[in-house]
């Protein structure tokens, strides 16, 4: 798991150990970075679970759980528009005047290679 300042990060001590008060600058950015790692990790290890739970029957549809949780498989659609064949159909401009355009911020937090910045 991740440690900050030499303790370990729980459920329990996280608001305290994160609060900026308590972190440099640079050590926000570091934490952001390894705990982004650790998401994406957990993901990667969630859905290869997720996935072998749902091919481990072959009903379509089926409802069990474990001690702790549930897990239900239902069968769903969903829909999506075709955005490259609106715009072919009614034209890049109307697809523009018809668009939701939102502003803003995003914050890119990357490993730097070597560990050590330029």
């Amino acid at each position: 798991m991740i440690k900050v300042n030499g303790q370990q990060l729980t459920r329990e001590n996280w608001r305290e150990l994160l609060k900026p008060k308590n972190l440099s600058f640079q050590e926000q950015i570091d934490i952001a970075g390894e705990l982004s790692e650790a998401r994406k990790f957990l993901q990667i290890c969630e859905d290869f679970v997720k996935e072998s739970i749902k091919n481990a029957r072959d009903d379509e549809e089926w409802e069990d759980h474990g001690l702790h949780y549930q897990a239900i498989k239902t069968k769903k659609t969903r829909e999506a528009l075709d955005t490259r064949r609106v715009k072919e159909e009614m034209g890049e401009e109307w697809f523009k005047e018809h668009c939701k355009v939102t502003e803003y911020f995003e914050l890119r937090i990357t490993r730097i290679p070597n560990g050590d910045p330029e």
